[in-house]
């Protein structure tokens, strides 16, 4: 009897401290939110063991935080990346492609078009006041803007300075690459924004007010690479070392890395080099910049944290890092981002809960993406898990470290490269558990899944599995050939969540078409208004199966000679539109 009582105590001892880990404060309340997004940050700094360039504060904060060592962006360029976070909605679904249409109103447009909020939008229906400013989408969010009134109760400004700017050959007003800055911290735009969220702070009434989403869009170390002389001065340019990494063995180089002059086309001083004949002075005043924008943005993310702690609303606030990109910084004879490799693929990203102290300091190498970051809060954060996302909660992850998160990520690129003939080229990237990252390239719409004959090249990179670096190192689609295939039917099995299409590529409806699979016989009969010309049948390799030429309105197909328990893709054409449809035998 005694024993059953202690049985009891203990069981309830362990429902209590299950509900104490899933509350904050003695009341229980909601926690606060904290979003910080960084602009072009690339994970390798201090804080992922990279001492060339220093984070201190970052670093300090790891030590109360989970910092995920395999976090990556769906999309490697701003405007993109950002719409993927807000919305939770993958790249090819929303058609947020570039920066241009990257912007707050254009991210809640799409957004509502599939019945979905955007994170603040979705937190402040929730109870939550929202509060923010900075670079949150691709443009810096401003007060009175549609896209601001839609997120935010309260806008934050961050007017300031940014970069110094000469006169370029044709006239036009831009920014040198580099500025070691004598202006004061909150001089600049960064520094500003940072000098109102305190403000702000500073007349939030925790016993009387919501709990509060505040967004703060850091710019930094996006170039122009500005920052005040302090953060110069933390390094010296004798011993800062260029890139002595070369093109990646048996790579397609136009397909794979193009976009070699993006960053330099930008500035008065640059536009006239490429990554190929830039000079190593040159490449480390670059370098240079850039470290001291990365340690510049450190400080601010410190700064905040210390309001918060005197505002005593650190224990009580949930804070995300991230940036939206990784970066490269002459690697490959490349520059900034916009390529599918691991380099530009994956992200520093650091979230610290306070109310699960034994994971802070674990780093998780859980595979997770910035489009999982939506749902992962809502559900930290106790409110209803938005619908209509495609990201997925990692929120077990806080609570333990050893969860493996999804078995695969992706990210996507679209841009021309109609220097080569192509007037709109995809690269389709896709990260499994082992390290392995695959990448196919194909000319075409991105939402449209290429059958094999439509791929222009593969590749296939060892991060992690024998490896451990983020450097594409070798192209191995020639000597592991199982491999390649088992890594392609991985992303044919992911379609429908990379497109967004429920056939997994994007139809050009026949007339009335109809089809059904008969599982007693191994048929499938389909059947439409226009005549049908050719039926082609691919297993979920990309291989063609079966290829018949009709003119029929009404056929039937025996599929017996495939294997059972498989996914066929079935391409139907008539007088040049195409239909695709799934079947699983």
């Amino acid at each position: 009897m005694m024993n059953l009582l202690k049985l009891k105590i203990l069981l309830l001892g362990c429902i209590i401290l299950l509900v104490d880990i899933q509350m904050v404060g003695q009341n229980g309340e909601k926690p606060n939110v904290v979003f910080i997004i960084a602009d072009d940050l690339m994970k390798q700094t201090e804080l992922y063991g990279y001492p060339e360039i220093k984070t201190p504060r970052l670093s300090k904060l790891a030590d109360e935080a989970v910092l995920f060592n395999r976090a990556y962006c769906q999309y490697p360029l701003c405007g993109p990346s950002r719409a993927v976070i807000q919305a939770s909605l993958y790249p090819s679904k929303t058609g947020i492609t570039w920066n241009k249409p990257g912007k707050d109103e254009a991210t809640q447009t799409k957004a509502a078009s599939f019945n979905v909020k955007t994170m603040p939008h979705y937190f402040r229906d929730n109870g939550y006041t929202t509060v923010g400013g900075g670079k949150i989408y691709h443009n810096t969010t401003v007060g009175g803007k549609p896209g601001a009134i839609y997120d935010f109760d309260d806008v934050l400004s961050n007017a300031g300075v940014d970069g110094v700017k000469g006169t370029m050959p044709d006239g036009k007003k831009v920014t040198y690459i580099t500025d070691n800055s004598t202006r004061t911290i909150t001089e600049h735009r960064d520094g500003a924004l940072i000098e109102n969220a305190k403000a702000w702070l500073d007349t939030y009434d925790a016993a009387s007010n919501n709990p509060f989403f505040m967004c703060l869009g850091i710019k930094k170390p996006h170039s122009p690479f500005s920052a005040p002389s302090q953060f110069w001065d933390m390094y010296n340019r004798d011993e800062i070392k260029v890139s002595d990494i070369l093109l990646p063995e048996g790579v397609n180089a136009d397909l794979s890395l193009n976009g070699i002059d993006g960053l330099f086309s930008g500035h008065v001083d640059t536009y006239m080099y490429t990554g190929e004949n830039i000079p190593v002075d040159k490449q480390k005043e670059i370098i240079h910049g850039y470290s001291a924008c990365v340690s510049f943005a450190d400080y601010l993310v410190g700064d905040i944290i210390d309001k918060l702690k005197a505002k005593n609303l650190y224990d009580n606030t949930i804070i995300v890092f991230v940036s939206d990109h990784g970066y490269k910084l002459g690697e490959y004879q490349r520059w900034a981002k916009s390529t599918v490799h691991e380099k530009d693929a994956v992200v520093p990203l650091l979230i610290r809960d306070p109310r699960k102290t034994s994971e802070h300091g674990k780093i998780s190498q859980a595979i997770v993406g910035l489009i999982d970051i939506y749902p992962t809060l809502s559900e930290l954060c106790g409110i209803p898990l938005p619908e209509n996302i495609d990201g997925i909660s990692f929120a077990d992850v806080l609570f333990n470290t050893s969860v493996s998160g999804r078995t695969h990520i992706s990210t996507i690129r679209v841009r021309s490269l109609s220097e080569i003939g192509i007037e709109r080229a995809i690269s389709l990237s896709i990260i499994n558990p082992d390290g392995y990252r695959y990448t196919q390239h194909w000319g075409g719409e991105y939402d449209v899944f290429p059958m094999k004959e439509d791929i222009i090249a593969y590749e296939l990179y060892d991060h992690y599995k024998y490896r451990n670096t983020p450097i594409s190192v070798e192209n191995l689609v020639n000597t592991e050939t199982e491999l390649l295939e088992e890594m392609r039917q991985l992303v044919l099995s992911s379609s429908e969540e990379i497109t967004g299409s429920a056939t997994s590529v994007k139809n050009v409806e026949l007339k009335d078409l109809n089809y059904y699979y008969n599982r007693s016989t191994e048929k499938i009969h389909i059947s439409s208004s226009d005549l049908i010309e050719q039926v082609a049948i691919y297993d979920i390799v990309g291989y063609k199966v079966i290829d018949l030429e009709k003119n029929t309105n009404k056929l039937e197909i025996d599929l017996s000679g495939l294997k059972k328990n498989n996914v066929f893709l079935a391409r139907i054409s008539a007088k040049g539109k195409t239909s695709v449809i799934k079947v699983l035998k």
